[in-house]
């Protein structure tokens, strides 16, 4: 599937990722496609801080707002965000998931 300009732009904005394997298994998920900015990364670092060092959170997401702001401030506060792909086509859900620092 080509990507429009537009689409690459978007995606040029977005952190980097590792590409690692798929066969990662989250310890931990949140799904926060029906919140908005700014909840959409209080709730994900709410969830982090209950989380161990190196475990992986798997975060359902919505929106272009969120897509941008929470993968970005994860990686400011230090994560590794693993994974960032779209799972539901045409509905814009992403799926992130994110190694907690340590």
């Amino acid at each position: 599937m080509l990507k429009s300009a537009a689409s690459a732009a978007f995606d040029a904005r977005i952190p980097s990722v590792q590409q690692p394997n798929d066969h990662i298994v989250p310890d931990d998920t949140i799904d926060i496609t029906r919140e908005i900015c700014p909840m959409t990364f209080v709730r994900t670092k709410l969830k982090i801080e209950r989380m161990g060092q190196g475990q992986v959170l798997e975060v359902r997401l919505k929106g272009k707002e969120p897509l941008e702001n929470v993968p970005r401030s994860l990686t400011d506060e230090g994560h590794t965000v693993l994974i960032n792909e779209e799972v539901a086509e045409g509905e814009g859900v992403h799926r992130l998931l994110v190694r907690v620092k340590g």
